[in-house]
């Protein structure tokens, strides 16, 4: 195995500091541009993309990301064979692997092998097989198609055009989910209710009316909003405060849909949708002339 001129400790910090911080930038300027807001609780779209930097970027670059390039670092294999697409994998999996396994440990480890090792290697170097120098990249040995530059960029773009198509797919509007809550609703909505949740007990409160029709329903639901609300799709419920629930009969059968407000979203008929941009809760809230009974 070879290692020429390893990296020290501080300039892989520094190049470690520099890419967090681009990646930082580059995933809040894209959440604010597709989502509303610099925050978002999940997307599959940016997380997909904070991976592919670690991976594609090096695998085209012959071993450098944007940090390491600017403090003139390199991801080199021992085997000298050149660190491809393969080895970056390996290499980004090893990590998380590690991290995840050893819930953070493995980090430590990994510095403490930086400062003590004369070669200057991670638990992850070991894994892929890997050190960073301070020597200019090593041209590839092995010529197949993941590590083809083109054929990598290539395949890059579609993955990313292709998830960004997807992020966008999921996403729908409030106005649309609050048409959801009378779909398939065949007879004439007897009760309205609208509950609050502060807590278990006694801290729960509700208001209920009758609706003139299903039109006022709708009205209720959806007038308030200025404009259009987005919604887009998540994974993760949110605790709600407010439940809207409507009750109707049907074939001589009581029936019952609830439509749940959160801080950041909605959950209705199993799945849960986060606002992108403004939260029309309150606004939605406030159309009720609310004279709160406590339940008992």
């Amino acid at each position: 195995m070879h290692v020429s001129h390893p990296a020290g400790v501080f300039p892989r910090i520094n190049t470690a500091l520099i890419d967090i911080s681009i990646i930082f930038v580059l995933t809040r300027t894209l959440a604010y541009i597709l989502y509303g807001g610099f925050f978002v609780s999940s997307s599959t779209f940016l997380t997909v993309l904070v991976t592919l930097y670690w991976i594609i970027i090096p695998s085209i670059w012959r071993g450098r990301t944007i940090g390491k390039w600017i403090c003139g670092l390199t991801i080199a294999s021992v085997y000298r064979e050149g660190a491809g697409f393969g080895t970056m994998l390996l290499r980004y999996t090893g990590i998380t692997f590690i991290v995840l396994v050893t819930l953070g440990v493995g980090l430590i480890v990994s510095a403490v092998m930086m400062i003590w090792r004369d070669d200057r290697r991670t638990l992850h170097d070991f894994a892929a097989g890997t050190y960073v120098t301070t020597d200019a990249p090593e041209p590839l040995q092995a010529r197949t198609i993941f590590n083809n530059r083109r054929a990598l960029a290539a395949a890059t773009i579609a993955l990313v055009a292709g998830m960004f198509a997807f992020d966008r797919w999921e996403h729908t509007t409030y106005e649309d989910a609050a048409a959801a809550m009378l779909e398939n609703v065949n007879g004439p909505v007897e009760t309205v209710t609208l509950q609050r949740y502060f807590g278990p007990g006694p801290d729960q409160m509700s208001y209920s009316y009758t609706p003139e029709s299903k039109a006022g329903v709708l009205r209720t639901l959806t007038d308030a909003p200025q404009e259009t609300i987005v919604l887009r799709r998540t994974d993760y419920p949110h605790n709600f405060m407010y439940r809207i629930s409507l009750s109707w009969k049907e074939d001589f059968q009581s029936m019952n849909r609830a439509m749940d407000f959160g801080t950041r979203g909605i959950t209705l008929n199993g799945r849960s949708y986060t606002f992108i941009g403004n939260n029309p809760t309150e606004e939605i809230i406030n159309r009720f002339n609310l004279e709160w009974e406590t339940d008992s």
